[in-house]
């Protein structure tokens, strides 16, 4: 099961990589609101902990990687999320 468990969350590694690539070379993230990427840093953070208290050393070697790519991935959404300027703000709020 750890085993398993291992490659889904390598599996997550490898699915998050082309969006925090993406971020990196266009340094603009759009449509990614802060808090969906702070919920899973969070519970990645909460796995390293679950994952060694549970003796799954796979799990939580794969958890390392995971967290911090989900890591990098909150700080790219936090720093490239472009800002609007409430003094420009569209009275139009689908705009």
């Amino acid at each position: 099961m750890d085993q398993i468990n291992a490659v889904a969350e390598v599996i997550a590694c490898i699915v998050l990589f082309p969006s925090i690539m993406r971020a990196w070379r266009l340094k603009i993230v759009q449509g990614v609101h802060w808090l969906t990427p702070a919920f899973f840093w969070s519970y990645g953070i909460w796995n390293l902990f679950y994952y060694h208290s549970l003796e799954q050393w796979w799990s939580g070697l794969a958890a390392i990687l995971l967290a911090t790519q989900n890591t990098v991935w909150l700080l790219m959404v936090l720093r490239y999320t472009p800002r609007r300027d409430p003094r420009r703000a569209s009275p139009n709020p689908i705009n």
